[in-house]
C-alpha cells in the first residue's frame, strides 16, 4: 500500500503522469508497470504513463516529454510561451537540451540542442523546468518572424516578465547564436518607445509610417483631477493623446465608470483624446492617421491665429 500512495503523490506533481524508471524506484516491478494499461492508465510515450483519474493539460503534455526524453531538458520558445500564458499552445513542443545530449526527441517534440544554457537561463512554472522569459524570447526568436517575436517581447514585458536590459546583457554573454540579430534589432527599436501593450506599438509605427510628426517616445504623465495619469501616445505641446484600447477593455461597468472618470479629467485639464482599437488598426489605419493629421493640424492653426 505505501509504494502505490508513493506513486499517486509522485503523479500527483508530476501533473499526472509518470515514466517507467520512476515506478521501478519506488518498488513497481515490472511485470506490475506492464499490467497498468489494464487498469485504465495510458501511454503517452514508451515508458511513460498517465493515472486514469488524470485530466489531459498541456503542462501533462511537457512533464511527459521531458520524462519520455529521459535527459534534462527545459521547455523553451512558443512551449514556455504558453507555460507563461503569452501564447497560444503549440502543436509541437520545444525542449532545450545539452549540445552532446543524444537523446531522440518523443513523437510532438523538437529538439533544440546548445551549449549556450547556464543555470540562470533555468526557472520554474508550476514544477516544470522551463526557460527564463529572457532565454525564451531569444529560442522564440531563432525559428519566429521578427513580428511574431516582438509581440512576445512587449508581452512579456507588460507582464513585467523581462526587462529588454535583461535581454541585451543576456545577447552579450551568448555570442553568435540562432536568432541574436532579429532578438538584438528588436530590442533596439522597442527600447526608446517603451512600449506597454502591442496594440499601443502597432499604432506608434502606423503613425510614424504614415509621416506624423512624432509623438513623445513615452506615455505621457498628466496631473489632471487630483492624481496623475499616463496617456499611452501624447503630443504634449498641443495637448492632444491617443489611447488604445485592447480586447480587455471595457471588461466591467467599473472599468468603464473608470474610463469616464479618466476622460472627464483630461477633458478638463484642456487635453483632446482620440481613441482607437484592434479592429480600426487592422482594416482601416490610413483613415485613422488621417484624424490625427487633421486634429494636429487644426489646434495648431488654431494657436497660429489666437
Amino acid at each position: 500500500m505505501g509504494r502505490w500512495q508513493d506513486v499517486a503523490e509522485l503523479t500527483g506533481r508530476q501533473h499526472g503522469v509518470i515514466s517507467r524508471n520512476q515506478l521501478l524506484a519506488l518498488g513497481v516491478s515490472d511485470a506490475t508497470s506492464s499490467r497498468l494499461l489494464a487498469r485504465g492508465w495510458v501511454r503517452l510515450h514508451p515508458g511513460v504513463y498517465r493515472a486514469p483519474a488524470s485530466t489531459p493539460t498541456f503542462h501533462q503534455r511537457v512533464q511527459a516529454a521531458q520524462l519520455a526524453l529521459g535527459a534534462p531538458s527545459v521547455a523553451t520558445g512558443a512551449t514556455a510561451a504558453h507555460l507563461y500564458g503569452l501564447r497560444p499552445p503549440p502543436e509541437t513542443l520545444t525542449l532545450l537540451v545539452d549540445e552532446d545530449e543524444r537523446a531522440k526527441p518523443p513523437a510532438g517534440v523538437r529538439l533544440r540542442r546548445t551549449r549556450t544554457l547556464i543555470p540562470s537561463d533555468i526557472a520554474e512554472v508550476a514544477g516544470l523546468q522551463v526557460a527564463t522569459a529572457c532565454r525564451m524570447i531569444i529560442d522564440f526568436a531563432a525559428v519566429a518572424p521578427p513580428p511574431e517575436v516582438r509581440a512576445l517581447i512587449i508581452d512579456a514585458r507588460q507582464r513585467r516578465l523581462v526587462e529588454l536590459d535583461q535581454i541585451e546583457r543576456r545577447l552579450s554573454s551568448m555570442g553568435p547564436v540562432p536568432g541574436r540579430g532579429v532578438a538584438r534589432r528588436l530590442v533596439w527599436e522597442l527600447s526608446p518607445v517603451r512600449c506597454d501593450s502591442v496594440l499601443e506599438d502597432l499604432t506608434r509605427r502606423q503613425l510614424r509610417d504614415a509621416g506624423l510628426p512624432p509623438p513623445d517616445p513615452a506615455p505621457v504623465p498628466v496631473h489632471a483631477g487630483g492624481r496623475m495619469i499616463h496617456i499611452d501616445i501624447g503630443w504634449p505641446e498641443a495637448k492632444i493623446g491617443i489611447e488604445v484600447d485592447g480586447f480587455a477593455y471595457h471588461a466591467s461597468r467599473r472599468d468603464l465608470d473608470r474610463d469616464h472618470r479618466r476622460a472627464n479629467a483630461l477633458a478638463l485639464a484642456g487635453w483632446i483624446i482620440l481613441r482607437v482599437g484592434w479592429d480600426r488598426l487592422e482594416r482601416d489605419p490610413a483613415a485613422f492617421a488621417d484624424e490625427v493629421r487633421d486634429l494636429l493640424a487644426k489646434v495648431w492653426s488654431d494657436r497660429a491665429h489666437m
